[in-house]
């Protein structure tokens, strides 16, 4: 047992002996914290759910959310994707409410990655977008430069899905009907240049892989040599 969890198993027993309900459900959620911070996402999900029970009999809404984030990174990492959009979903709508917009930006994020896993390239660039305003707005340049890297790599996985069928705009992940090859073309054009916008952004805000991905964009958008370019820079490390 690593040292956190000790401690926090103390926490909770000290909390539940005095009859602390606030400090039980906090020691819940750090316990919880503890288990994903060792990579155990299913140990950590009863007690994130005993911390949201918790939150949501004491009035606290924004433990409440805190609880349904960490459910939701739970349940991604395990792999239930569906779950962990209504969880980070609810994560959002809280973070809204109470006006925690560093965690609303967080929510953004997490909602992006879901899509990504589920193929769904639109939706996630429109919520790295979000995350990406909103940390521009609080001057988180870190949390700027994750989001333009998340963008880059949605896109560029947009891109080589597009190759292997019909291209769509960015706002929508079906085709509403058939295109002409220019159309086709075009749209692919659009959005290679839009990756490089955002990745070339990462890279500039301190994300050296964001290199390697401009190889991958590249490269899927058929820029052999720009992509061979992209590696050598990426090899470099400059």
């Amino acid at each position: 047992m690593s040292k956190a969890i000790e401690y926090q198993t103390q926490h909770l027993a000290i909390a539940k002996e005095v009859g602390d309900r606030a400090g039980e459900g906090m020691a819940y959620g750090n316990l919880g914290n503890a288990h994903e911070s060792q990579g155990d996402y299913a140990k950590a999900i009863e007690p994130q759910t005993q911390r949201l029970a918790i939150a949501k009999e004491v009035g606290d809404r924004a433990g409440e959310g805190m609880a349904y984030g960490n459910l939701g990174i739970s349940y991604l990492s395990l792999g239930n994707i569906s779950k962990a959009i209504e969880y980070h979903g609810q994560h959002l709508a809280i973070a809204k409410e109470v006006g925690l917009r560093a965690r609303e930006g967080g929510a953004y994020g997490n909602l992006g990655t879901c899509h990504v896993h589920l193929n769904e390239y639109a939706k996630a660039v429109a919520y790295f977008k979000a995350q990406h305003a909103l940390a521009m707005s609080l001057k988180l340049a870190h949390v700027q430069s994750d989001a333009a890297l998340n963008m880059g790599v949605a896109l560029t996985l947009h891109v080589r899905a597009a190759r292997q069928g019909p291209c769509t705009a960015t706002g929508a992940d079906q085709a509403p009907g058939p295109r002409s090859d220019s159309s086709a073309s075009a749209c692919l054009n659009d959005r290679v240049r839009e990756a490089a916008k955002w990745l070339q952004a990462a890279f500039d805000g301190g994300r050296a892989f964001a290199k390697l991905h401009l190889a991958h964009l590249t490269y899927n958008a058929g820029q052999e040599d720009a992509a061979l370019a992209h590696l050598k820079e990426h090899l470099s490390g400059r």
